[in-house]
This record gives C-alpha cells, structure tokens and sequence, in this order.
C-alpha cells in the first residue's frame, strides 16, 4: 500500500527542474512534503526528515523518478515508525546494504 505524501509529487518535479543544490523533505508528523532549493535549511523537528537531495557541483542535474521517490519515502517511514532517530534516517550508512541502494538513486 503506498504511503499518502501531500506534496511529493510536487516537490519531485521541483527537484528534477532545479539545476543546483536541493533537498526533499516529509514530514512524517503531518505527511506532508517539499522541496528546497538553494540555500537549504535545517529543521529541528525529528518528523521532518531529508529523504533526496543534490548538490550544486557534482549533483546539479540529477533527477529522481517517481516510483523510485515513492519507494524511498517508504522505506524511511518505516524506519521512521521503527523509532530510528533522525541522525539515522538520513544517512545510508545504517541502512542494509539493499535499502541503501535505494536510498542512493
């Protein structure tokens, strides 16, 4: 059953269009998502989680599909719901060889 993300669909195009730095981020709390581009903040709410992002140098022009986003949001939230912290979700290197892969489009 796919995970109902108000915005992701939105926030994806946002980040396939930008050619720089940029960030998609779910809230977990309200399933709600978005894209930054440029300067990207930090949030201090732990539901608020990075799940695809590039940067300006090396980065700037790669995109992410649609089915691929839907299978990383996915995959977060259920670490998300498992109690993972936010440090944790963001960063592959906890993830199982398999999920990281998908986190690393």
């Amino acid at each position: 059953m796919a995970l109902k993300i108000e915005g992701l669909e939105q926030a994806r195009q946002e980040f396939n269009n930008w050619s720089g730095s940029a960030v998609i981020f779910v809230d977990f709390g309200d399933m709600t998502a978005w894209c930054r581009v440029s300067e990207i903040p930090s949030y201090h709410a732990n539901s608020i989680v990075a799940v695809a992002g590039k940067d300006d140098l090396h980065e700037r022009n790669k995109k992410v599909g649609k089915e691929r986003l839907d299978e990383i949001v996915e995959l977060v939230y259920s670490k998300y719901k498992e109690g993972w912290t936010k440090e944790k979700l963001q960063e592959p290197m906890y993830y199982n060889t398999d999920e990281a892969r998908i986190l690393c489009f």
